[in-house]
């Protein structure tokens, strides 16, 4: 791992579109990116088992990247689906918080 044991600041939007989630995860610093990357990888394995989609979750680093225009005029599918992303997303990140502090 090539950070200090620390994940830096993210942001993360999901949309679920015909039936495939996808998503676009934010992150602040350069050097966080990798880590973000596996999150991200980790996330869609779980996406799949939680909600039976696939899940594509793109990583940039950016600072300045508005999220609100990448679901910009998209109506959600399912609420109970989106509530299961969220979950999955935040415990990808907390399994990887948790391997940092081991």
């Amino acid at each position: 791992k090539e950070n200090d044991g620390f994940l830096g600041k993210a942001r993360a939007v999901f949309q679920i579109k015909e039936g495939k989630v996808e998503g676009l995860l934010q992150v602040a610093d350069d050097k966080d990116l990798a880590s973000y990357q596996e999150i991200a990888r980790k996330c869609c394995g779980l996406i799949l088992e939680k909600t039976g989609k696939s899940a594509d979750i793109t990583c940039v680093q950016s600072q300045t990247m508005n999220l609100n225009a990448f679901h910009k005029d998209e109506k959600t599918e399912s609420t109970k689906d989106l509530y299961q992303i969220a979950k999955a997303f935040i415990q990808s990140v907390e399994q990887e918080v948790t391997a940092y502090e081991s």
